[in-house]
């Protein structure tokens, strides 16, 4: 197998991948159309609310991550056995 070749059946698997995450992404969203909500506060019976809450947790969840690495981050060689 040739690295062009390769090059292509990836690019290949990663679009049938973002096909198919976004079909279940559009299907979660029509099938929230159809479904009651039984929502304790206000703002979780809007529209579409669950997609964004999910959406924004993700965010400041890397965003967490990156600060966090900052400062917990070590030198290069830190875990190398030092003589």
């Amino acid at each position: 197998m040739t690295k062009e070749h390769a090059q292509k059946q990836q690019n290949k698997t990663v679009r049938i991948a973002w096909i198919v995450f976004i079909a279940i992404l559009a299907a979660t969203l029509i099938a929230e159309l159809f479904i009651k909500r039984n929502a304790v506060f206000a703002l979780e019976g809007k529209m579409f609310f669950h997609a964004w809450f999910g959406f924004i947790a993700c965010v400041v969840i890397i965003l967490f991550s990156k600060i966090l690495g900052f400062f917990i981050k070590r030198q290069e060689g830190y875990y190398k056995e030092k003589r």
